[in-house]
């Protein structure tokens, strides 16, 4: 059974994991580069360290990035928690997350899948859209120590202060107005100009 062990350890760059094939064996796997190179995220916010906060975390990152390594669901993790820092977003990762705009009669999401009405589920206890019910239990673990170390200021930020991304399978018109700052995974990053 695959599973995190990662209390504490995104503070310091290293992740313990294992992995399905190898139940008793556990590998030291690179979360990050050297802290040196790196920068925690500037918290300006405190995240409620709440269920439901972890569930919307975890929905986005087990929507967006479970079937990336864990630098790419951290990397997502990090959009969302960038975004919480900007006045151009809302101060709460439920509302982060779930953020809708509407023009001209049409919805737009900030994250594609919320616009799908049989993914939108907000309530953990009513989670029928959970079919990989084992990487569900990894990532919701996984988003409650995200929230833990964002709140100590030991979060690291992998993508550089992005708050979009997409897939590299699209070229969305958006990505000309911001600055690509990595590419993890099957994702592109990116921050707004200076």
């Amino acid at each position: 059974m695959f599973r995190f062990f990662i209390a504490g350890a995104v503070a310091f760059g290293v992740v313990f994991w294992i992995t399905p094939n190898h139940d008793a064996e556990a590998f030291v796997v690179p979360a990050v580069q050297t802290l040196i190179k790196q920068k925690s995220i500037l918290n300006n916010v405190d995240i409620k360290e709440d269920e439901h906060e972890q569930y919307c975390l975890a929905k986005n990152i087990y929507e967006e990035a479970r079937n990336q390594d864990l630098e790419g669901m951290l990397a997502v993790a990090a959009t969302v928690l960038n975004r919480l820092n900007s006045p151009n977003f809302p101060k709460t990762i439920c509302k982060v997350v779930y953020q809708t705009s509407r023009m001209n009669g049409v919805y737009s999401c900030q994250f594609s899948w919320v616009c799908n009405k049989k993914l939108r589920d907000r309530n953990p206890s009513k989670s029928k859209n959970i079919v990989e019910r084992n990487m569900w239990d990894d990532i919701f673990a996984l988003a409650k120590d995200i929230i833990i170390e964002y709140n100590k200021g030991s979060f690291i930020d992998k993508t550089e202060g992005a708050v979009n991304f997409h897939t590299l399978k699209v070229k969305p018109r958006w990505n000309k107005s911001l600055v690509n700052t990595v590419t993890i995974g099957d994702h592109k990053f990116y921050k707004p100009r200076e």
